[in-house]
């Protein structure tokens, strides 16, 4: 993914289709880059592996302590496959 932005304060969490969150990944460092990314290995925040299927991944950069950038957020769809 890229953003225009640099936040400290990203995260990015995953969902099933129930809207259940599944995975979370908390305190992203983003930087303004044309190419970051983020690996999910298909486990949810116990380790547990979760089955394939389509899933939502919502990324949310928060202001910064400086107010410099507001709140944004992003979902996309993605698909697991094993």
């Amino acid at each position: 993914f890229n953003v225009t932005q640099t936040s400290s304060f990203a995260t990015i969490e995953i969902y099933n289709l129930k809207g259940q969150k599944i995975k979370t990944f908390p305190n992203l460092q983003i930087n303004k880059s044309s190419n970051q990314q983020i690996v999910w290995d298909g486990t949810d925040d116990k380790n547990q592996p979760v089955s394939s299927g389509i899933y939502f991944a919502r990324m949310r950069l928060r202001p910064d302590s400086l107010g410099k950038i507001g709140k944004v957020e992003i979902s996309r769809k993605l698909l697991l496959l094993k």
